[in-house]
């Protein structure tokens, strides 16, 4: 952190036994393989888990507050933005954690699921266009032997995550449309 006021940090799969876990296996080693331009803040997906305090305190004053509560899809890719709004300097650590993934498919559905109700709080937000524009295949994966498996585990992910867009989509337009009443039938 003496060079860098942010670190990414490469990510393996713990223990892939599933084929699911194989899918994301293979989505991050083409991830590594594509390497720093997966660093851009707007096109890449490699995103900082470390951050220097005094740039951290800068980039979450500049984030809405509604958003803080709600915003679960895409809230490391804002605090990102705004972190590189600060600072340029982001480093990089190659395999420096292992993540372990959904090993069944209703786990991936259910996170993902969750992840497009999300999105709903952002359209009010200067974010929206910036975050759409993240929900797509990985730049960069043409003539990577992985990107079908890395295609494959997208779209297993984006059914769910485009599902709770429009649940959410329904619930909001419920809530404008009928207010927002209370539980328990208390007033």
């Amino acid at each position: 952190m003496e060079e860098y006021d942010m670190l990414a940090l490469g990510e393996l799969t713990a223990d892939p036994s599933t084929y699911l876990q194989k899918l994301f296996k293979a989505d991050r080693v083409m991830i590594d393989r594509i390497g720093s331009s997966h660093l851009d803040v707007r096109t890449g997906t490699m995103l900082p888990r470390f951050f220097r305090s005094s740039v951290l305190r800068v980039a979450f004053s500049h984030i809405p507050e509604f958003l803080f509560k709600d915003v679960v899809a895409h809230d490391h890719a804002i605090i990102y933005l705004e972190a590189n709004r600060v600072s340029k300097r982001v480093g990089f650590v190659p395999e420096s954690l292992y993540s372990h993934e959904p090993s069944r498919v209703t786990e991936l559905w259910f996170k993902n699921f969750r992840l497009g109700r999300s999105m709903w709080p952002l359209l009010r937000s200067p974010y929206w266009n910036f975050v759409w524009t993240k929900t797509r295949l990985r730049a960069g994966r043409q003539g990577n032997e992985e990107s079908s498996l890395s295609d494959l585990l997208l779209l297993m992910k984006g059914l769910p995550f485009i599902s709770g867009i429009f649940v959410g989509g329904f619930v909001n337009f419920g809530k404008s449309v009928f207010g927002h009443r209370p539980e328990n039938g208390g007033s």
